[in-house]
Parts: C-alpha cells; sequence; structure tokens
C-alpha cells in the first residue's frame, strides 16, 4: 500500500527510507532490494 501511494509521486518524487538501529552492510543492501523489488530505482 505505500508503495503503491508513493508510485503517485514518481518519476519525479523522493522518497526517504529510514533502516532500523542495526546498521550492517547486509541490512543496507537488504533495504535497498526490498525497495528496487517494489519497482523503485
Amino acid at each position: 500500500e505505500f508503495y503503491t501511494l508513493a508510485a503517485v509521486h514518481w518519476p519525479r518524487g523522493l522518497m526517504v527510507v529510514q533502516r532500523a538501529a542495526v546498521s550492517t552492510r547486509t541490512a543496507f543492501w537488504r533495504t535497498v532490494s526490498s525497495v528496487q523489488a517494489a519497482g523503485t530505482r
């Protein structure tokens, strides 16, 4: 639902994602993969 709402603002919009306190390299790339899987760039 969130990504559907955010898609209204793409391609010119900006989406900011805040990762939880566990900031490891793996967690960062997992977040990137999830956002890309939703159809973002």
